[in-house]
């Protein structure tokens, strides 16, 4: 873990791998981000909180929809899978893109939701939560304007469906 996450940060990737084994999984993935993100106090688990994401109701689905074993193939028990990962990395991105000097529980959220195809975005999907308005909302909560905020989530919605569509061409 780099040095330019925030102590909120920090502490959610390793509340992450606590999650995972809490749950009995053999990898952490942005399911148990998500779990994290909720549970440590920070901009992310109060804009979460603020949409209607509730712990208890997300960590049911998890219970309820992935397997103790996870079925995920790992270096090493305890590992990040891939995505999780990204999100992490892609954390300091937001951070930095934001004028941020160190990536915060705000920036992790962010990364996540910009990945539409991991656990955590679908699970918030499956619980009928609006994504688009959390992202706006944490836009918002880091000093941006709500219409800049909008905007920046249709045009990376916009570029996501590019990159899939070429990549379904490609195929």
């Amino acid at each position: 873990m780099r040095k330019d996450y925030t102590q909120n940060a920090k502490r959610v990737i390793e509340n992450a791998k606590k999650q995972a084994a809490s749950l009995g999984h053999g990898y952490v993935g942005t399911e148990h981000l998500l779990l994290a993100l909720i549970e440590v106090k920070g901009v992310a688990s109060e804009v979460l909180k603020e949409n209607g994401v509730v712990y208890d109701k997300i960590l049911e689905l998890v219970e309820d929809h992935l397997a103790a074993s996870g079925g995920v193939m790992i270096a090493e028990m305890g590992e990040y899978t891939p995505r999780a990962k990204r999100v992490i990395e892609s954390a300091c991105e937001e951070a930095e893109r934001l004028g941020n000097t160190g990536a915060g529980t705000e920036h992790l959220l962010l990364a996540l939701l910009k990945d539409s195809d991991s656990i955590g975005v679908r699970l918030l999907n499956t619980k009928g939560i609006n994504v688009q308005k959390i992202y706006i909302d944490v836009l918002t909560a880091v000093g941006q304007d709500s219409t800049s905020a909008k905007n920046e989530y249709l045009m990376q919605k916009s570029k996501k469906q590019k990159s899939t569509k070429q990549e379904k061409q490609k195929a």
